[in-house]
């Protein structure tokens, strides 16, 4: 394993990170650098206003990260009528891991 690998290890007993990194480590993202190139894991940051600023990503992508930016900052808030109405089945499956993934990380 590299540092990258322990350090989502680490980031990942919080249970904002961990939500955020079930969506960012996703298929869909796992390696776009239109996300990464706003994650800084040494800082803990993730600036999702500059992730969703990019216009070039697809309705259904736009959607999940806000869900993401939700879960990772109170501040960012998200209508989950018009997030999920709009989600495929594979977005929606990630949608629901992650918020599986905040409350249990939260809880445990």
């Amino acid at each position: 394993a590299n540092y990258g690998d322990w350090k989502l290890a680490q980031l990942c007993r919080e249970p904002d990170w961990h939500a955020a990194l079930t969506i960012l480590t996703s298929d869909a993202f796992i390696r776009d650098g239109r996300v990464w190139g706003h994650v800084d894991l040494a800082r803990k940051e993730i600036h999702f206003e500059r992730i969703l600023k990019d216009g070039t990503f697809s309705g259904g992508e736009k959607r999940i990260l806000e869900i993401a930016a939700s879960l990772f900052n109170s501040d960012h808030k998200v209508n989950l009528w018009r997030a999920f109405g709009m989600l495929d089945g594979p977005f929606t499956e990630v949608a629901i891991r992650a918020i599986r993934a905040y409350t249990q990380t939260h809880t445990a």
